[in-house]
């Protein structure tokens, strides 16, 4: 949830730069709005993993209550048997109550003490009976209880979902409204470069490595879609995929460093999520030239982000790179 939550913040981000009027300010709901999603998603974390283990503790529950209800029907057919045998043994002891003989007393003895016995393990059985149905009571007592709080836990954590895409979509009308007023922050002369439109579907990538989310992909469960593609990498070397003018090159924290190319004609590349750059604000760069890097590809499990834009309007980046990197 995190890495969704970062992607789309980065691409909010990332988009409001280009703003000239009220930037500081979109900036600051930027962050005031990242740290009310950054809370809400740590809160619906928290009541996931409640609602989770509430979950095998009524598993849990669920298995005893069906093994106490096994046992009281073992133990209510014990107490049909003992006391079958119970009454036997007190039918032989009336019978042999009238007996005279020595030997009949002998069994007299004996039937008299099997009643004895038995009385006792009935009314053993019985405590053992009334001790299951106790828990068995007390079981759907708890178990009803963790159902209400379960009911209310997902329904607290519905709302908080739909809080957490209601804040997203708020930040994106915000970015878009700055948007449509905005300036560019750098203009250079159109032509300095070579036309970018001549290169489309042949531009070299950004980094070797494979797309773990693709343009216009859905934004964690929302609307919002993905106006970039993350790359995971094969290399370390962050490359530009077209001659410009670097504008914008500086750290972000939770995203690491973006580096934004103007390339003339409105069109624009980003790069983002670097450990390190290698060029310098104003900067002109060349095709495949070097202008950042990340730490070891293998194992950081860090995802590059490109995004190229015209008119500040996201393209699909894969529709402008070569087939293959």
């Amino acid at each position: 949830m995190q890495i969704a939550i970062f992607t789309c913040l980065f691409q909010l981000f990332a988009s409001a730069l280009f703003a000239t009027e009220a930037l500081s300010t979109t900036q600051l709901k930027i962050s005031k709005t990242y740290q009310a999603i950054t809370e809400l998603d740590v809160s619906i974390q928290e009541e996931a993993n409640t609602i989770t283990q509430l979950k095998e503790k009524m598993q849990s529950l669920s298995i005893n209550m069906k093994k106490s209800q096994n046992d009281l029907k073992e133990s209510e057919q014990h107490l049909i048997n003992l006391k079958a045998s119970s009454q036997n043994a007190l039918n032989k002891l009336y019978r042999l109550s009238f007996a005279d003989k020595s030997t009949d007393q002998i069994y007299l003895t004996y039937y008299s003490r099997k009643v004895i016995s038995q009385q006792l393990a009935l009314t053993q059985l019985k405590k053992q009976q009334e001790t299951i149905i106790n828990k068995q009571a007390d079981d759907h007592r708890t178990f009803n209880q963790y159902m209400q709080e379960h009911t209310q836990l997902n329904s607290q954590l519905l709302k908080k979902k739909t809080k957490l895409e209601s804040k997203i979509a708020e930040l994106q009308s915000l970015l878009d409204s700055t948007l449509k007023k905005a300036n560019m922050t750098q203009n250079i002369n159109r032509g300095i470069f070579s036309s970018i439109l001549n290169l489309k579907g042949k531009l070299p990538w950004p980094i070797p490595g494979k797309i773990t989310q693709h343009f216009d992909s859905p934004l964690y469960e929302s609307q919002l879609k993905a106006e970039a593609i993350l790359i995971e990498p094969t290399d370390h070397k962050v490359l530009a995929v077209h001659p410009g003018k670097i504008i914008y090159n500086d750290w972000l924290p939770a995203y690491g460093y973006l580096i934004i190319i103007d390339h003339g004609q409105n069109y624009h590349t980003l790069y983002g999520h670097l450990d390190h750059t290698t060029i310098a604000l104003n900067q002109f760069v060349e095709a495949g030239e070097m202008i950042g890097d990340i730490n070891d590809a293998q194992k950081s499990n860090k995802k590059i982000f490109f995004s190229l834009k015209y008119q500040l309007t996201a393209q699909d980046p894969e529709q402008w790179l070569s087939p293959s990197s």
